[in-house]
């Protein structure tokens, strides 16, 4: 890992700017200007509102580092998966879970038709 800056994890408040700005610098290390810019300026102008928006940028930066380092992407998706699990147990229940997982299940073909009732 060498050249990586690294920075210990700090809850939001803890941060002060200049671990901030640490963290953008090695943030945009990792990714194009363009998009680096795209970030900040969606940052900037408080457009960044939803879960994906948050999560999407953290997801590419975790897929380069695992093909830069030889990690299989589906390790890292096995990985991601149990963290997922983690977090969805701190706050549902294991049958919500479960339901949850069996309509990923059942719609896992992109060729399939999304069947639905009209409320």
């Amino acid at each position: 890992m060498e050249g990586r800056t690294v920075i210990p994890l700090k809850t939001g408040a803890e941060i002060d700017k200049a671990t901030r700005d640490k963290m953008a610098d090695a943030w945009r290390e990792g990714l194009g200007e363009a998009r680096a810019s795209l970030f900040i300026y969606m940052r900037k102008n408080k457009k960044m509102t939803s879960a994906r928006d948050i999560i999407t940028p953290h997801m590419d930066v975790i897929l380069k580092e695992g093909a830069e380092n030889q990690i299989p992407g589906d390790v890292l998706g096995r990985i991601l998966f149990e963290q997922v699990l983690r977090i969805w147990r701190e706050c549902r229940s294991l049958e919500d879970i479960r339901q949850e997982l069996v309509e990923s299940i059942d719609h896992l073909d992109p060729d399939e038709d999304f069947m639905f009732m009209r409320p």
